[in-house]
């Protein structure tokens, strides 16, 4: 019997409208002193907001905001800040980036971390993982952080996310069934790795059948059933799906494309998600899927207003720093190794030619 250990999360997992304002009653009982790192618009947004929120509640709050990226340099810095007294809890308020660095310094503290995610772009808001870059915005790694003890949904909150953030989150999510699938003939008899597949599967099917409705539905303001189940996939089912099938089958090419020019040549405001779902693209073509198959994809990610060509990602293959992601994406650690038939770098390299030529054509027929 082999020994392992599972870090599930969050411990509880509250949606609901005003969920912002229960924050001191959250935090009370980890101590009175806390630090809330916000993403840069947020802060504007909600900063007065929640630092009176958190007096009125009887917490001495420290606020600060991502300035850089998340990256080790820009953490440690807070933890160098904080010295000899820090905060009693850590709250990452924001978009992924912000709440994975947010989740960083809680680790390197050794304090609580409280997740309140204010877009559905990604599901860094219940895992215990955080992508770490450059500050120049380059992937380097992905490193153990801190479990959130509380995830706090706002739905007030949620429903003024650009539909863009919606759509980027959408396409993160259905990657987990697209690069799970490959492997499931290694990890079908193991019951974590299965349950992971099934939770993926189920994903994929209904965002296919009703990610659009759930896009509308938020375009027009509606907090409906079918756009909280669509949050609701996109920050814990994903993140369950992460948890509960450890990194194989996690990750695979498309997140090899994402992690390989996110920052290198990709345009500064690209989304994780959306360089995850031109990734779908690329990995549909390297496992030679019927081209119905990728022209079904590039429908659905058309009327979610995802990019489908580099173009629109702000990549130019014609440059130099082409060829150097094309090096990383299939670098020793990267998970495109995850895919069951080896791959080259000129099969990887005609593959995602393809995808681009494939997304051309169909903008210009649509």
């Amino acid at each position: 019997m082999s020994a392992f250990t599972l870090n599930l999360g969050p411990h509880r997992y509250l949606k609901g409208a005003g969920l912002v304002n229960t924050l001191p009653e959250i935090l009370a009982p980890y101590g009175k002193r806390t630090f809330v790192l916000f993403d840069p618009l947020m802060r504007r947004r909600y900063g007065e907001r929640v630092e009176t929120i958190l007096k009125r509640g009887g917490l001495d709050a420290t606020l600060g905001a991502l300035e850089r990226n998340c990256c080790v340099e820009e953490g440690k810095a807070w933890v160098d800040r904080f010295g000899e007294t820090p905060p009693d809890s850590v709250v990452g308020l924001g978009g992924g980036k912000a709440i994975d660095l947010a989740k960083w310094i809680a680790f390197t503290l050794g304090r609580p971390f409280i997740a309140v995610p204010t877009s559905t772009a990604t599901c860094a808001a219940v895992t215990g993982i955080s992508p770490l870059y450059t500050p120049e915005g380059i992937y380097r790694h992905t490193v153990p952080t801190a479990q959130p003890v509380a995830t706090l949904v706002d739905a007030d909150i949620v429903l003024t996310q650009p539909a863009r953030l919606l759509a980027a989150g959408m396409a993160d999510s259905m990657a987990k069934w697209i690069e799970a699938k490959g492997m499931r003939k290694q990890h079908h008899k193991r019951i974590l790795s299965a349950s992971a597949l099934s939770l993926a599967r189920l994903i994929y099917e209904f965002l296919a059948r009703k990610g659009t409705r759930a896009m509308e539905d938020l375009q027009r303001g509606a907090w409906t059933e079918t756009l909280s189940e669509a949050v609701d996939i996109c920050l814990l089912t994903t993140g369950l799906v992460s948890t509960l099938g450890g990194k194989k089958v996690r990750v695979s090419a498309a997140h090899a494309f994402q992690d390989a020019f996110i920052g290198l040549g990709s345009k500064k405001d690209v989304l994780h998600g959306e360089l995850v779902a031109f990734g779908i693209l690329v990995q549909l073509v390297l496992e030679k899927v019927s081209e119905s198959l990728i022209h079904r994809h590039l429908i659905l990610f058309s009327r979610w207003g995802l990019p489908l060509t580099l173009d629109a990602l702000g990549i130019d293959p014609g440059v130099d720093y082409f060829e150097a992601g094309l090096a990383r994406m299939l670098g020793e650690t990267s998970p495109i190794h995850n895919l069951v038939i080896p791959v080259t770098a000129s099969q990887v390299r005609e593959a995602i030619m393809k995808a681009d030529a494939m997304g051309k054509r169909y903008l210009a027929l649509a």
